[in-house]
């Protein structure tokens, strides 16, 4: 299989771009930042370490970024050398048209007969690779998940999805429906699968299940007889054709995310595509929060249980309300086959659990009932681990 994400290698002059930017843009972003809130005490320390994400992420090209961080498959590597246990990863070959293609990684052994499965789609705004923050928080996952009755029946599998631009809208969705339906082909009940995301992970995922919906005409269809056990988002965009919700402008001095890089990563993914095609014909595979509550019918033939959360302070909170608001009203209409629950968590920002995981901190609201979430979904005896 094509390795989802190539190699990429930097010229000599995007070497020493890359050294500028990271000796002398990057902390002069961040100084800069610092002397104009340097009378700020509202969480200064906060504040700081946000913007030290934003100014790398703005200091730097999407290419140069790549470079900087490992891969998505050497992360994995690594990551499970450190917890001891060997690498265990799959690849999805495509074999009919419709299909792209996909790699998963488990986090230890795969599924088999009477395990239950969570299946993560990372964040990263399709432009950055996994984390160890997002392993580490699916490890919290997997803990929260053995305390509670479920030791040794999680199977967690990670989608290594292709970056853009190498790939555009919708290659990750073909993706993200080519590792669903081959791990349904084995027998996995949909009762015992959790789809979860974070940021454009949750993103995709709502991708996801806005095609099982309505058939994306370039990608296969997906239908089951059952619906899912849960869907859990985590900070999902669910607005990314604009930035011009009031939350873009309140909280651009204390999230991580800004609205000129969310809307840089948006065009990298979507431009030259049929993205705005589809949504000028009502077509709401990319962009969930527009899509009417008519959109939506039959959610409940698709998962029993959504969660969506958001930091009370993150530039996305506001698209992410209206498509809650939504959700709260497609729950009316589905009846007690579709349940939704959704967490807006107070004095956060963008994607709290990795956060959380990057620099070891006390577990986050968000994190905490997320982990929660998820487990329940799995069922019942489930008690209150913290964190």
């Amino acid at each position: 299989m094509e390795n989802p994400e190539k190699p990429l290698s930097l010229s000599a002059r995007e070497k020493v771009s890359l050294v500028a930017r990271i000796l002398i843009i990057f902390p002069f972003s961040l100084i800069s930042f610092i002397l104009r809130n340097l009378f700020v005490f509202d969480r200064w320390l906060f504040r700081v370490r946000n913007a030290a994400s934003r100014c790398l992420t703005g200091s730097l090209t999407v290419k140069q970024l790549q470079c900087f961080f490992p891969s998505t498959l050497d992360t994995y590597k690594k990551w499970a050398r450190s917890k001891g246990f060997a690498e265990n990863i799959e690849e999805f070959l495509a074999e009919n048209s419709g299909e792209a293609s996909a790699r998963i990684m488990w986090l230890g052994e795969a599924w088999n007969p009477g395990k239950k499965l969570l299946l993560y789609f990372h964040g990263g705004g399709y432009t950055l690779p996994l984390m160890p923050g997002h392993l580490d928080f699916l490890g919290y996952i997997n803990t929260v998940a053995e305390e509670n009755g479920l030791k040794g029946t999680l199977s967690i599998a990670v989608l290594e999805y292709t970056n853009s631009p190498a790939q555009r809208y919708p290659f990750q969705l073909k993706q993200a429906t080519q590792a669903l339906s081959r791990l349904l082909s084995r027998g996995i009940p949909p009762s015992s699968i959790v789809i979860a995301g974070d940021s454009a992970g949750g993103h995709l995922a709502l991708s996801l299940i806005s095609h099982i919906l309505h058939p994306h005409p370039d990608i296969q269809p997906l239908s089951f007889t059952t619906p899912l056990a849960s869907i859990a988002l985590i900070s999902p965009p669910t607005l990314i054709s604009n930035a011009s919700a009031d939350s873009f402008i309140r909280y651009k001095d204390i999230d991580i995310l800004a609205a000129d890089i969310c809307q840089h990563w948006t065009a990298l993914m979507t431009e030259n595509t049929p993205f705005s095609v589809e949504l000028e014909a009502g077509k709401y595979w990319g962009e969930p929060a527009p899509a009417p509550e008519s959109w939506w019918r039959g959610l409940g033939n698709v998962t029993r249980k959504m969660l969506v959360t958001a930091g009370e302070e993150e530039v996305l909170v506001d698209d992410i309300k209206v498509f809650m608001k939504k959700m709260e009203g497609v729950q009316k209409t589905e009846g007690e086959g579709f349940w939704f629950e959704s967490v807006i968590a107070k004095g956060e920002v963008h994607d709290a659990p990795l956060i959380d995981f990057v620099i070891n901190a006390k577990k986050s609201e968000t994190t905490v009932k997320s982990a929660e979430f998820v487990v329940k979904a799995f069922g019942d005896g489930y008690e209150t681990v913290n964190g």
